[in-house]
């Protein structure tokens, strides 16, 4: 026959022989004296041994009680220290949080937000990985990461998309440049040289265009195509989402026209997966620190 004890009964015994108190004990476990004595009585039938000597004032376990204090006692309180974790798991206050994020977004948006996350939830471990467009959605679907921050997906039955703010493509020119006043469309980018950072956003929105413009220089980072247009050698396009995260003070950031300069990003998750504590809190810190203004406040507005 299987044994039917269960947790809330011997954590009762081991309050009682440790407090001496039925009192005492109900307060503790927020019940009454008579639902403690219930439980008690429940463990003695279930081991068919009396554990409680009633006889005085005092509440003593028996010489059977006490020898089966000592044994419990031990696996009771690691069964406490695991339940306390499990449950700081559940409210998001210990564990771990794994998130995708494309590489634009790292160094600035999602550093800002993992930074008022850690304020929170200090125990939790973080694990950040940068991935490129095509690989945050592949992260999320393989179970790499809990969630990704990325571009709206196409149709994927396996996937989700969320949308949270709007990104829009920005033109970075050097102070005093001819297009540092003006509309700029991908057309008046075909007068001027050109350093796009690839695979990106901005080679994508371009592909897309059928644009006759061509790149004088293809880098890899947005760093170095920022150096290229202080040293006047080119001008850039990079994504708002970057452009918050880097210093532009010196140079202009004109917004792109066209719908192809704007894209939804937002957070990709397995489809009718329910996120832990620790992830819908990131979700709603990244929601609350790009807001309806992010954009206009980061960059400007056309």
């Amino acid at each position: 026959m299987a044994n039917n004890i269960k947790y809330r009964q011997l954590k009762a015994f081991v309050i009682l022989v440790e407090t001496g108190s039925f009192s005492i004990t109900a307060q503790h476990m927020a019940i009454t004296q008579p639902s403690l004595s219930v439980l008690i009585q429940e463990l003695e039938r279930d081991t068919c041994v009396r554990l409680i000597d009633r006889s005085s004032r005092r509440a003593e376990p028996t010489r059977e009680g006490r020898a089966f204090y000592e044994r419990i006692k031990g696996s009771m309180d690691h069964l406490d220290e695991a339940y306390t974790y499990v449950k700081d798991i559940g409210k998001g206050r210990r564990g771990r949080l794994r998130v995708a994020c494309l590489s634009s977004l790292a160094a600035g948006l999602v550093t800002e937000t993992l930074r008022r996350f850690h304020e929170r939830h200090a125990e939790v471990r973080i694990t950040l990985c940068e991935r490129t467009h095509d690989q945050v959605p592949e992260a999320v679907r393989n179970g790499e990461v809990d969630l990704g921050i990325g571009a709206e997906l196409r149709a994927d039955p396996d996937l989700s998309f969320q949308p949270v703010f709007k990104d829009r493509l920005m033109v970075v020119v050097p102070a005093g440049h001819a297009l540092a006043r003006r509309r700029v469309t991908w057309k008046s980018l075909d007068a001027f040289k050109l350093a796009m950072v690839t695979p990106g956003p901005a080679s994508r929105a371009l592909k897309a265009t059928n644009s006759t413009v061509a790149p004088a220089f293809e880098v890899e980072h947005a760093a170095t195509a920022l150096s290229m247009v202080r040293r006047k050698m080119a001008i850039t396009v990079l994504p708002s989402s970057i452009v918050g995260g880097l210093d532009t003070g010196d140079l202009v950031c004109r917004p792109l026209a066209g719908a192809l300069a704007v894209r939804s990003l937002g957070v990709i998750q397995k489809r009718n997966a329910v996120p832990n504590a620790a992830a819908r809190d990131f979700i709603r810190l990244i929601a609350e620190l790009t807001g309806p203004s992010w954009l206009a406040e980061k960059i400007g507005d056309d």
